[in-house]
């Protein structure tokens, strides 16, 4: 069977396990290509006013899937929680009601409930349901869910080692270099890795010699370990954890030059997010810059506020470098 995947959304967390549970099951895996005017505009034209940019950037690549001739089944898991007591976005929890319901096709329509916030049981009872749905008993899919474990693993070590979605899944060249500035990049991934919503970001940074760091290069245990020191309730959402953790690592250690914030336009949980982790940013005088993207964002302005950011940074790290105390 050849099962299609939608490139947005989760697909830039978990796309390794999924790849690799489906490919161990006997089974194909396309996905989608990269986000284009194209695949924004049948998101748009299929979505509601109020949902945000990258929801319907993921229906475009859902509707372009279903126009896709030799594939039999297009998967969209249902992310409901990640972390105990921690859930995620409401219009993520029924996009997959919005692509079974709205969206009339031919092929499967597949999905999994992903939900480990009280136990495992039922995520297992879940991937079992979804083995079966394509053919395979069980035994096999337990099999197979052990093994994606591992390349997930493998995946995260990876994005803690400093590399980014797109070289470890090959889709730009891999190279370090020494750098002028360390800027911190903030946001969910599907807003911080996909190259045409956000207008090619990291290309913009690096090519200004710039190095990227993202949430997802600090270890979970070391987000937790600086949220502790300002709060004793974490947030209700998993990724609002994971910003507002990295933030004040940031704050604390001093490790970055600046920090980009990336939302897009109508993100209820980053309304509440985006003010703290800029609060806590400001507070240990760590540059700040939010940019806001959605489907009207002219580029130009764009590149402009981050052109002018990174020359900031610059200007004020090379004014503290040649600074002189005059107190012996």
């Amino acid at each position: 069977m050849k099962i299609g995947i939608p490139k947005g959304l989760w697909y830039y967390e978990y796309f390794p396990f999924w790849k690799a549970f489906f490919q161990n099951l006997g089974h194909k895996v396309v996905v989608s290509k990269s986000t284009d005017p194209l695949i924004l505009e049948k998101g748009i034209n299929f979505s509601i006013g109020d949902v945000c940019l990258p929801v319907k950037v993921y229906l475009g690549h859902v509707i372009s899937l279903v126009n896709k001739e030799n594939i039999d089944a297009i998967f969209s898991p249902r992310y409901v929680s990640t972390e105990k007591k921690k859930y995620t976005c409401p219009k993520l929890l029924g996009i997959s009601d919005i692509i079974s319901t709205g969206i009339k096709t031919q092929k499967q329509i597949l999905t999994c409930n992903v939900d480990t916030s009280k136990n495992n049981f039922t995520y297992f009872k879940e991937l079992i349901k979804l083995g079966q749905q394509i053919g395979n008993n069980p035994i096999s899919t337990i099999n197979s869910y052990r093994e994606a474990l591992s390349m997930q693993h493998e995946y995260e070590t990876q994005l803690l080692e400093g590399y980014t979605p797109a070289q470890i899944l090959k889709e730009t060249n891999t190279s370090f270099n020494d750098y002028e500035l360390t800027i911190s990049v903030l946001g969910h991934p599907y807003n911080v890795n996909d190259e045409y919503i956000n207008f090619k970001i990291q290309h913009l940074l690096q090519k200004n010699n710039v190095k990227i760091l993202t949430s997802e290069m600090v270890s979970k245990a070391t987000k937790q370990q600086y949220l502790n020191k300002i709060t004793e309730k974490n947030p209700f959402w998993c990724s609002g954890e994971k910003l507002l953790g990295t933030a004040i690592k940031h704050s604390y250690k001093k490790d970055v030059d600046g920090v980009i914030m990336l939302t897009s336009f109508g993100c209820g949980p980053d309304s509440l997010i985006f003010e703290l982790t800029e609060r806590v940013l400001r507070n240990k005088k760590v540059p700040v810059l939010t940019l806001t993207i959605d489907e009207h964002q002219g580029k130009a302005g764009f590149i402009t506020r981050i052109e002018a950011f990174i020359d900031m940074l610059k200007r004020r790290k090379k004014s503290v470098e040649n600074y002189v105390s005059t107190h012996g």
